[in-house]
């Protein structure tokens, strides 16, 4: 049974516009990247993003966006070791989309040092406020599902190309049975 698949326009960074003439602009295609994220993946992305939003910029004051990891780093080690768990379950969740070791070590180098900026007392609070390790490993979780759907389809795209020049350059060869007539077969050339 074939993975349902959600189209997700991934978001593209515009490129400077060079000056070109009317002519070449006019039969210049453009091609527009479609990422596709499977169900699966689409949930468990919006899970991470919805918990980063949470910890790291749930309100907004208006002059800056605060989460709970900020607020419960007010308490002196008990407030660091629920930010801690709860930044690990953020990146247990990531983990169910089969992320390569690289990028969880970076999830767990984020980690880290925000809970070692939130051990010093008044400076590591703001620099808890600051550095939002958990939106940080939100983007990294974020970057890594598109990069691999577009291998994907990279992949995909190139084994119909390559499927489609086989089909072209070899020409399909059938194979009949030989007939039958009255009990004796007729040979086919």
């Amino acid at each position: 049974m074939a993975k349902e698949q959600t189209v997700v326009a991934m978001p593209t960074q515009t490129q400077p516009e060079t000056k070109t003439s009317k002519f070449k602009s006019f039969f210049k295609k453009d091609k527009k990247v479609v990422i596709v994220l499977t169900e699966e993946e689409q949930h468990i992305l919006e899970k991470v993003k919805r918990r980063a939003k949470v910890l790291d910029t749930g309100v907004n004051l208006g002059f800056a966006k605060i989460g709970l990891d900020p607020i419960l780093g007010l308490i002196p080690l008990a407030g660091d070791g629920i930010t801690l768990f709860m930044a690990w379950r953020l990146i247990n969740t990531a983990q169910q989309a089969s992320i390569p070791r690289h990028i969880l070590h970076k999830m767990l180098f984020n980690v880290a040092v925000d809970f070692g900026m939130g051990l010093v007392p008044v400076i590591g609070d703001i620099g808890d406020f600051l550095f939002k390790a958990n939106d940080r490993n939100a983007k990294l979780f974020e970057e890594f599902l598109y990069e691999r759907a577009r291998r994907r389809a990279a992949q995909t795209e190139a084994e119909a190309t390559a499927a489609a020049r086989n089909a072209a350059l070899n020409p399909t060869v059938i194979q009949m049975e030989p007939m039958t007539v009255g009990g004796s077969a007729i040979p086919v050339k």
